[in-house]
């Protein structure tokens, strides 16, 4: 049975099928039996594809996990950081400490100093 076993390897090898090998061991006056037998010995494991799905999906868990620990303080900062930009920009209050600078009583922009040119 070993040069049996060898035999369909080296054919599956080749390219023929399942059927093509037996087809030509029956037509060789193989016993069913024995060719059933070496053909069930060698047939290739197939993983199920809920395992494939189950594993994909622990490993994409895993590293969004990772992302997430490792990136997050800095993407978070950044967030903030955009917020800050959202807000207009402070005007900076001018003033030289006297009253009369504080603007006219109906609301109007303060008033400069004049400077002397002369």
């Amino acid at each position: 049975m070993p040069d049996l076993t060898d035999y369909v390897r080296k054919q599956r090898q080749s390219g023929f099928s399942d059927e093509q090998i037996k087809t030509a061991l029956l037509n060789a006056g193989w016993p069913q039996k024995t060719i059933d037998q070496a053909l069930a010995g060698l047939k290739p494991k197939k993983i199920k594809a809920s395992y494939i799905i189950v594993g994909v999906i622990v490993l994409l868990v895993i590293i969004f996990s990772m992302l997430f620990i490792f990136l997050g303080p800095k993407i978070q900062q950044q967030i903030e950081d955009l917020k800050g930009l959202n807000s207009p920009p402070r005007l900076p209050a001018l003033s030289n400490g006297s009253a009369a600078d504080s603007g006219d009583e109906a609301g109007g922009p303060p008033k400069l100093p004049l400077f002397n040119l002369s």
